[in-house]
C-alpha cells in the first residue's frame, strides 16, 4: 500500500456500496473484500482501500 492511497472505514465503504457498515464487515469476514487494517479499540472500524471499494462497486453496477 502506498502512503498516498486513500483508506475508507467500513461505514464509508458501506455508503459507497449502498450497504450498511455491518454488511461490509461481513463481506470482509467472508473474504469478499480485503481490509488493510483496523482502527484501535475494541470496536475499531476496518480500513479498506478506496480502490478496492470502487472496483467492487463497479463490478456490482455492471452486473
Amino acid at each position: 500500500m502506498t502512503q498516498t492511497e486513500e483508506l475508507l472505514t467500513s461505514t464509508q465503504a458501506g455508503l459507497r456500496l449502498g450497504k450498511s457498515g455491518r454488511t461490509v464487515v461481513r463481506m470482509i469476514q467472508a473474504g469478499k473484500l480485503r481490509a488493510v487494517g483496523q482502527l484501535p479499540g475494541p470496536n475499531g472500524a476496518f480500513l479498506i482501500r478506496r480502490s478496492d471499494v470502487e472496483a467492487l462497486a463497479a463490478g456490482r453496477e455492471s452486473a
